[in-house]
């Protein structure tokens, strides 16, 4: 799938991708996060590398993907 926003470059032949192209520290607009959720459709894990964060945007991030299952 081509992305306009963020770029997913595979692990492997088909689990797992390196997202690029986004600063998850910082809450995602409605395309970006999209996006991020096609991608982890598609490859079922996302590896977002070099990401400097603090528990507290840790958290917001997760939050965005919505409310995890209990």
């Amino acid at each position: 799938m081509n992305y306009e926003h963020i770029s997913a470059r595979p692990v492997t032949g088909t689990f797992g991708a390196t997202v690029g192209g986004v600063d998850i520290s910082q809450p995602p607009d409605a395309a970006v996060l999209a996006e991020i959720r096609s991608a982890w459709l598609e490859y079922q894990a996302l590896f977002f590398r070099g990401q400097e964060m603090a528990p507290q945007q840790h958290e917001g991030f997760a939050a965005a993907g919505g409310r995890p299952p209990v």
